[in-house]
């Protein structure tokens, strides 16, 4: 977690926060990293001590050609949470799991703009079951996992196509393109990064 926490600080996104809060809560001091990079919509990359660490998604680690044995994700996306692998030299070193709780307005919202005809999307950067776990409790009319930022931005296209007008929520800066695009963009929670805001 300390080493995850040091690379996640110097990232924006809400999921890195929560690791760094996390950290933060267990009163742990945090390394110097160094050569710090992000893959946006995947993962960070960055230095401690003369080693390289990654921490992101499934995905990002596997593009990394790191050895992911499945069985080990199975229970943790059937659980709907989220896992965020910490890696190095090519080896899985822990995996930390995220689950989203969905705000008690949730049902209320979607529920009232389906009474007013709207229809509700989920795009998401998040695991496909997790995505389809939340649509599910929501009622949602579609959902739509593992999505990188300009995947977003491809659905904003085709649903500009589609209806007359969008409206986009988001809270990272994965989200800043599709909430550009947008007919109305909203940013929102304490976790929406700067761009999101600027961008809203």
């Amino acid at each position: 977690l300390k080493i995850a926490a040091s690379l996640e600080i110097l990232s924006e996104h809400p999921i890195g926060k929560a690791i760094v809060y996390q950290a933060e809560q267990m009163q742990l001091s945090l390394y110097t990293v160094e050569d710090f990079k992000i893959s946006k919509g995947k993962g960070v990359k960055g230095v401690i001590q003369g080693e390289v660490y990654y921490v992101g998604s499934k995905n990002y680690l596997e593009e990394l050609k790191f050895d992911l044995p499945d069985d080990i994700f199975k229970e943790t996306e059937l659980s709907g949470t989220i896992p965020i692998l910490l890696g190095n030299n090519k080896s899985i070193m822990g995996i930390i799991t995220i689950r989203d709780v969905l705000r008690v307005s949730a049902p209320l919202l979607v529920d009232g703009l389906k009474k007013r005809g709207y229809k509700s999307v989920l795009i998401s950067g998040d695991n496909q079951l997790v995505c389809n776990t939340i649509g599910e409790c929501l009622d949602i009319d579609s959902y739509h996992g593992e999505l990188l930022p300009d995947q977003k931005l491809e659905e904003i296209k085709r649903f500009k196509k589609k209806f007359k007008g969008v409206a986009m929520v988001g809270d990272g800066i994965n989200d800043a393109p599709a909430l550009a695009l947008s007919d109305l963009g909203i940013a929102i929670g304490a976790s929406a990064t700067d761009l999101t805001l600027e961008t809203a």
